[in-house]
């Protein structure tokens, strides 16, 4: 039920079009940097670095995309009002083309 909420809450987009991709990963690193090569490991993590993004730069697009595999959840996974996209903005978690994620 909990995974069920959470992707209810996840916005599925196969396209970035904005101005910053994250990548996160099963076998990432939360010290990573978020890039493609360096993934980071957990969603809290990449929401955070969305909410410190989005209150430093403009209202560009900003997508979390979503290495195939397991997710495990320690705890509840919250979006806020402070995790919401500036008019004009979308902000997007969405698997990478292909890839198939598990949120547990």
């Amino acid at each position: 039920m909990k995974s069920f909420v959470l992707l209810a809450l996840l916005v599925i987009s196969f396209q970035s079009s904005g101005a910053r991709d994250f990548y996160v990963s099963p076998w990432g690193k939360d010290s990573n940097p978020g890039t493609k090569e360096l993934p980071f490991l957990t969603l809290a993590h990449a929401r955070g670095e969305v909410r410190n993004w989005n209150r430093e730069n403009t209202a560009e697009n900003v997508t979390v995309w979503l290495a195939g595999g397991e997710y495990r959840l320690t705890e509840t996974l919250v979006f806020g009002p402070e995790d919401s996209a500036k008019p004009g903005q979308t902000i997007t978690f969405a698997a990478l083309p292909g890839e198939k994620p598990v949120i547990n």
